[in-house]
């Protein structure tokens, strides 16, 4: 067993290396401690939606064959995309971040990354909150909450809901255009409720060349309470795994 297996929130630690999950700004404020802590291990930064899908793909034997494009439509917005079993990933930034492009660059309004005019800034629920308010004013900012918000609130038909489906249907269908994805899991509060669903499958479809029609999948699912620990530890599994795997080869 490895000596050094340390958990910690929100990432894990062993000996040999520090991950982090959705916590770039953690470097910061808790890296350099355990940094200092472990004298100088490296630090690995792991987004969220690439730990979910590494999961996922273990559960779904069927989506290890092809690709598939996991998205996230919440308080942010997001994607991770697999090709065979396998996320892609960047040596440079983040992969499928989507809810960062440009789609109004004549906007003023400053998006959480620092630029102006992003998809986020039109369609996630943080950019949505303050209109939502003047209506609803305890409109939660968790997502779970807002999802059963909506069960019990039709925020469909609102202007603002509809000009986010529209923007949000068409950055989705140019994000698949890229990749051309067999299918794309669609998750969070939004795609579960049902108009909106229904909405942007239209607008989607309209926006699909015509062909690709008939050519991929497309479905709504529920991630797991889990699924980003499990995808967090899966590397330090899977190199100790190796390391035991060919002991024997080195020895010889």
């Amino acid at each position: 067993m490895e000596k050094q297996v340390r958990g910690s929130a929100p990432g894990l630690c062993w000996g040999k290396s520090i991950h982090f999950a959705n916590a770039i700004d953690v470097i910061a404020q808790f890296g350099e401690f355990v940094i200092d802590w472990q004298d100088g291990l490296p630090v690995g930064v792991n987004r969220n939606l690439n730990l979910e899908l590494r999961t996922r793909l273990l559960r779904k034997k069927e989506e290890r064959e092809g690709s598939v494009l996991l998205i996230h439509w919440g308080y942010g917005i997001g994607s991770s995309y697999a090709l065979n079993g396998s996320v892609i990933e960047s040596s440079i930034g983040s992969f499928g971040e989507f809810g960062h492009w440009t789609v109004d660059p004549l906007s003023m309004r400053q998006c959480h990354c620092g630029e102006s005019g992003c998809l986020e800034t039109i369609a996630s629920l943080w950019s949505l909150l303050p209109e939502l308010r003047t209506i609803y004013p305890v409109v939660p900012s968790e997502e779970t909450a807002f999802e059963a918000f909506t069960r019990e609130n039709d925020i469909s038909e609102l202007p603002m809901i509809e000009r986010a489906v529209d923007a949000f249907a068409l950055s989705l269908a140019n994000l698949n255009k890229a990749v051309f994805a067999d299918r794309i899991v669609l998750t969070g509060p939004f795609v579960n409720i049902p108009s909106v669903l229904k909405r942007l499958e239209s607008r989607f479809f309209q926006h699909l060349p015509h062909y690709a029609h008939g050519k991929y999948q497309m479905y709504v699912a529920t991630l797991g309470a889990f699924d980003i620990t499990q995808g967090c530890v899966m590397p330090f599994f899977e190199e100790r795994m190796r390391t035991i795997f060919t002991a024997h080869d080195e020895a010889r």
